[in-house]
């Protein structure tokens, strides 16, 4: 998984329709993201993902000011593939932003486990609130925090069943030094 900063690259096609829906008095909008299996170093006129695996609706979004823009999303597809570049589609289908990087994937995807995202888009070289992000309205958070109880539930049961293995074991070890020690 990446230990590097994730920093999209804003595309050319991404500024002209930003600037084209900024002329006409609208905002351009995000609503899908791209995952992929390339990985590379992306430059500014890429229109695709090098790799494309799937494309998913945006889940959520809001601003966060006058430059930034939270997304959330859900991949739960059945395909499994290290997530190794990532972009940020508008609603005429521009690719607006886009990350990825030579050596070091994102993530794993698992075929069995959905993967949840959230990203923090700081879009500084663009007018103020030009871009804005619209989702299908989904809440990922209930979901994570239903998920999220259940593994930490699983967890404790499991951690206090392993405390409670190894508590017998050491029993046991005292018993059979404190027989060896009768003989």
């Amino acid at each position: 998984m990446s230990t590097n900063p994730i920093i999209p690259i804003i595309t050319q096609a991404g500024l002209t329709a930003v600037f084209n829906a900024a002329s006409d008095g609208l905002q351009a909008r995000i609503t899908h993201v791209a995952l992929g299996s390339g990985q590379y170093l992306p430059t500014d006129d890429m229109t695709a993902l090098h790799n494309e695996v799937t494309r998913v609706p945006v889940a959520d979004g809001r601003m966060e000011g006058d430059h930034q823009l939270h997304v959330t999303f859900l991949e739960d597809g059945t395909d499994e593939y290290w997530v190794g570049e990532l972009g940020f589609y508008l609603e005429n289908g521009a690719l607006l932003a886009l990350w990825s990087h030579e050596t070091q994937p994102l993530t794993f995807k698992s075929a069995s486990t959905p993967l949840h995202l959230a990203f923090d888009l700081a879009l500084t070289a663009l007018p103020a609130q030009s871009v804005s992000v619209t989702g299908t309205g989904q809440s990922l958070n209930l979901s994570l925090t239903t998920e999220l109880v259940k593994s930490a539930s699983a967890l404790s049961r499991y951690a206090t069943a392993l405390l409670k293995s190894q508590l017998r074991h050491i029993q046991f070890n005292d018993r059979l030094l404190t027989m060896e020690n009768m003989q």
